[in-house]
């Protein structure tokens, strides 16, 4: 059975795939900061799945908790096959009143912790390592003007592409990917401090007219996961219902 690592389980868009996945047999190690959302993930999925399913607890700001995350991957999970990144957290304050502090805890979830865990993975003997494969949940604002949120969330999401390109240029010889999947807006916990009038103003701005649901990500993740898209490689991929055109 296939290892997957899966960071922001216990967030809507990672619970979605974890769920998605678990599904299609695949053995899910989930990681996140909030024990207590992931004990409603669990709630929610069939008691015949629990049994595929291992949780370690990490909060990606606290670098001791982080060293932990890769001792207990070390001594219970070393043939870990695939790693998907939905850990992400956004920052709704004024940029001019923002602090040094409010911008480095952005950063290490986003975008410094899953650089490291890729690093953790890849540095495992070659040998031992078969068809892995990296996708990373980006945002559309890398791209684009956030009209609800600091810059700094656009530069986490942004600074993962380089790592993307990067991997994908010396690593992919081995049969590895390594792909960013780049929702638009999406329902989850993330947008229930965004204001209403911005939050409307947003939808309408859609070409589709709604917002997308975190089982479109699932689905999207499901699919570069699955054997069918390994010629998918280096890729930043669209889902935002047109609202971000290339």
């Amino acid at each position: 059975m296939k290892k997957i690592l899966i960071t922001g389980i216990s967030g809507s868009l990672g619970s979605a795939v974890a769920k998605k996945l678990l599904y299609q047999n695949y053995f899910i190690i989930g990681v996140s900061k909030s024990k207590k959302n992931y004990k409603k993930f669990l709630s929610k999925i069939q008691n015949k799945y629990k049994k595929n399913l291992d949780y370690i607890e990490c909060n990606f700001n606290n670098n001791s908790s982080v060293d932990m995350l890769f001792k207990k991957l070390s001594n219970k999970h070393r043939n870990i096959n695939y790693f998907i990144n939905c850990a992400g957290v956004i920052s709704r304050k004024n940029f001019l009143k923002e602090k040094i502090q409010d911008w480095e805890k952005i950063l290490k979830i986003n975008t410094l912790v899953p650089m490291q865990i890729s690093q953790y993975l890849l540095n495992r003997p070659k040998n031992k390592l078969s068809d892995l494969k990296f996708i990373f949940l980006g945002s559309q604002m890398s791209r684009l003007n956030h009209p609800a949120a600091s810059p700094i969330y656009s530069v986490s999401k942004a600074a993962i592409q380089p790592l993307i390109r990067y991997c994908t240029s010396n690593y992919a010889k081995h049969g590895w990917t390594f792909n960013n999947v780049s929702p638009g807006t999406i329902k989850s916990r993330m947008q229930k401090n965004i204001k209403k009038t911005k939050f409307i103003k947003m939808i309408k701005n859609i070409p589709s007219k709604k917002i997308g649901k975190p089982e479109d990500v699932a689905n999207l993740v499901a699919f570069l996961i699955n054997e069918q898209s390994n010629y998918i490689n280096g890729s930043i991929i669209n889902l935002n219902g047109g609202s971000y055109l290339d």
